[in-house]
Parts: structure tokens; C-alpha cells; sequence
């Protein structure tokens, strides 16, 4: 079970959705897409002066297992 599986359990309703999320120091992130799908939102916030990205998706489409996710940028 990986990080995006385990996760599912903070669903409202994880039949009807899967929520996975990830955070980032690179800019670069906003390229990113999971199994060709574009994050629900892109947050940039700073920790001690220095750019962080945090992403999500509400609602991930794929019945593949967390660690078997293509990741692209």
C-alpha cells in the first residue's frame, strides 16, 4: 500500500473519488500530471523564506495501485 492508497480513507466517500496530494520544491510541478491528468490545484506557500508547492487531486481516475501511478512532468 503506498502514501496515495492510504489516503484514500480521507474521503468523504472514497467510493465516489480518490484523493491523492504531494508536495514539491521545484517550480517544475506545475507540469506534472498522473496517469495524464492535470492536479486539481497547484498551492505555492514559503517555509523559513523558501518556495514549496503543494498538489492534489480530488478525484484521481485510474484503478491503478498507488505505486504502480505514471508520473510525468
Amino acid at each position: 500500500m503506498t502514501l496515495g492508497d492510504y489516503m484514500q480513507s480521507v474521503n468523504i466517500d472514497p467510493s465516489k473519488g480518490r484523493f491523492i496530494y504531494g508536495e514539491s520544491r521545484y517550480k517544475e510541478i506545475y507540469r506534472l500530471k498522473v496517469e495524464g491528468q492535470k492536479p486539481t490545484e497547484i498551492i505555492p506557500y514559503k517555509v523559513f523564506g523558501e518556495q514549496w508547492y503543494f498538489w492534489y487531486y480530488e478525484n484521481l481516475e485510474s484503478d491503478k495501485a498507488g505505486n504502480q501511478l505514471e508520473y510525468t512532468y
